[in-house]
């Protein structure tokens, strides 16, 4: 449904989506060094609600999209730092990544007092990029945990035994909860997630699909008339 390409030295993002639909994204889910599928929190005027084909569900009437997408990126990072916490040995926790599922899981990490120096007990990776993924297999504490946030990368090629099974590391997956399009956003939302609300909000308009720099971005369906 929306694919991103690289045009004369700039990533340019595609989409079909229906008319009565917007899609919301993390930055990092936009591949800059290729093309590729964009996955995406696609709204639409039904208050149905989907993540890249994953899962469906319906949120309230009378629902705000930005404020729903908002919350559920928001959740994604509080999935990944809960998995993060949960499954690591104690120290610090690293997050890899710009946008604002990192920059949630890193205000949540700070909160909690899991920012440190040293190996990093557990990493968390918004990014899905297979390089830094296998680096980051590296550079963790023996038995720890890469909590892989987001969508994990389509296709990858990583050697586990010298790491996972030798090292006894973890890796675990953490997306966003599909009860947050049930619930009833409140107008202070934006006070319980900081991190999300005060990034730059980007949009792409089609048919131009132009990505500019910022936090999280509002695909739309065709450029306002």
């Amino acid at each position: 449904m929306i694919r991103a390409r690289r045009q004369a030295g700039t990533t340019v993002v595609e989409s079909s989506l229906p008319r009565d639909a917007v899609a919301y994204v993390d930055a990092e889910w936009i591949p800059t060094g290729g093309s590729g599928d964009v996955p995406a929190l696609v709204i639409h005027a039904d208050t149905t609600v989907c993540f890249a084909d994953a899962w469906e569900a319906r949120a309230p009437a009378g629902f705000d999209p930005q404020l729903t997408a908002a919350w559920m990126l928001a959740s994604i990072a509080a999935t990944a730092v809960a998995a993060a916490e949960r499954c690591a040995p104690p120290g610090p926790v690293r997050v890899t990544g710009r946008g604002v599922v990192a920059a949630r899981s890193a205000e949540i990490l700070l909160e909690h007092g899991r920012v440190g120096e040293g190996r990093p007990a557990a990493i968390i990776d918004t990014t899905g990029d297979p390089t830094l993924i296998a680096d980051s297999l590296v550079e963790l504490v023996d038995l720890g945990v890469l909590v892989l946030a987001g969508m994990p990368p389509t296709a990858m090629s990583l050697d586990l035994y010298p790491d996972v099974h030798v090292r006894g590391l973890r890796i675990v997956g953490a997306g966003p909860l599909s009860h947050r399009a049930q619930a009833v956003v409140k107008d202070d939302a934006s006070a319980l997630a900081p991190a999300v609300f005060g990034s730059t909000l980007g949009e792409i308009h089609q048919p131009s699909g132009r990505v500019t720099a910022a936090g999280w971005y509002r695909v739309l369906a065709q450029s306002p008339s």
